[in-house]
């Protein structure tokens, strides 16, 4: 990408030169050099569109590599919650099979269902604004 600076300037440069000699050739080359230029002048926009647009892609491209990431911690604190849940529920299920009544396991059974339900509802809210941020341009445009 770093050459493109490059030979924007050389086009240019040459664009220049052949404006500068249009004032010393006959009539049908001028008019053959002044096509030829309009043409290279056509070519750099659209080698500056496309360098645009590729500037735009990578700043997406990032942008979603940064959701990914987001969401690949969600799921591992999902996972790690679900974790917790499980064992404490086992520890609760053998207290019950043992027929004692253990007010901590039971506690800690309910504060890990809490978080669970919790961190569900924060990744459906995520979710829930992702689409609507996808959705509003569409309905502007409707």
């Amino acid at each position: 990408m770093s050459e493109i600076p490059q030979l924007e300037q050389r086009i240019a440069a040459a664009l220049e030169r052949i404006r500068a000699g249009l004032d010393t050739l006959p009539g049908a080359e001028i008019a053959e050099t002044a096509a030829r230029a309009d043409t290279l002048a056509a070519r750099v926009s659209a080698l500056e569109a496309e360098v645009s647009e590729k500037g735009a892609l990578e700043a997406e491209v990032s942008a979603l590599r940064d959701g990914l990431a987001r969401a690949e911690q969600e799921r591992t604190e999902m996972l790690d919650t679900m974790q917790k849940l499980q064992t404490v529920n086992a520890d609760l299920r053998l207290a019950a099979a043992e027929g004692v009544t253990d007010p901590e396991a039971i506690n800690a059974a309910l504060v890990a269902d809490l978080e669970a339900l919790q961190k569900v509802r924060a990744a459906d809210l995520r979710d829930i604004d992702a689409i609507l941020s996808e959705l509003a341009p569409l309905a502007k445009e409707a």
